[in-house]
């Protein structure tokens, strides 16, 4: 699954690939063009991501959606920082004594975690454990061609890649992976 928020100095989006297994994908966004505040739906969205090496976090992402009125837009996104670890939020158990979210834990009960998350995948905590995490949000930088225009801005983008690769995402000789269109 990979879902984009972005904003250029023309317009701001958000689009959604969501894939399972070798369900044929799922997509769904739209983009508003800001001086006119048009809104294009999309269509279909297609994907292709260069993954860090030995990974399954982006380096680099092309998102392409095609829109209701037959326009074009081609999004370059470049990973831009360390990436927002997702299990700081309460995912995967949260807190340290493993109870989860809910949990009575009295009145007013604090915890902070301090990690190195300058990895592109791993977290490494306090005592040197380390951790491949799935989710996480990546600042991008944006170029985006909406059909011929070009502007430029910055995003979040979340790619989550778990399991054997579905057929619509394929590895190329390069080590990039291909994310066919869906609609």
């Amino acid at each position: 699954m990979s879902f984009l928020f972005f904003s250029t100095d023309t317009m701001s989006g958000h689009l959604l690939f969501s894939g399972r297994g070798d369900d044929p994908p799922y997509t769904t966004g739209t983009v508003t063009m800001r001086h006119t505040e048009t809104v294009h739906h999309a269509q279909s969205i297609s994907l292709a991501v260069e993954l860090h090496e030995g990974t399954r976090r982006f380096r680099s992402a092309t998102v392409t959606a095609v829109f209701s009125e037959g326009r074009v837009l081609k999004l370059a996104l470049d990973a831009q920082g360390a990436a927002i670890a997702m299990q700081g939020l309460g995912y995967s158990g949260g807190w340290q004594d493993g109870k989860g979210l809910g949990a009575w834990r009295g009145e007013h009960v604090i915890e902070t975690d301090v990690w190195d998350v300058s990895h592109p995948s791993r977290i490494v905590y306090p005592d040197g454990t380390q951790k491949e995490h799935w989710h996480r949000i990546q600042p991008v930088s944006v170029r985006a061609d909406f059909s011929g225009a070009v502007s430029h801005g910055t995003g979040s983008m979340t790619l989550t890649i778990a399991g054997r690769l579905p057929e619509h995402l394929q590895l190329t000789a390069a080590g990039a992976i291909q994310a066919r269109s869906g609609s």
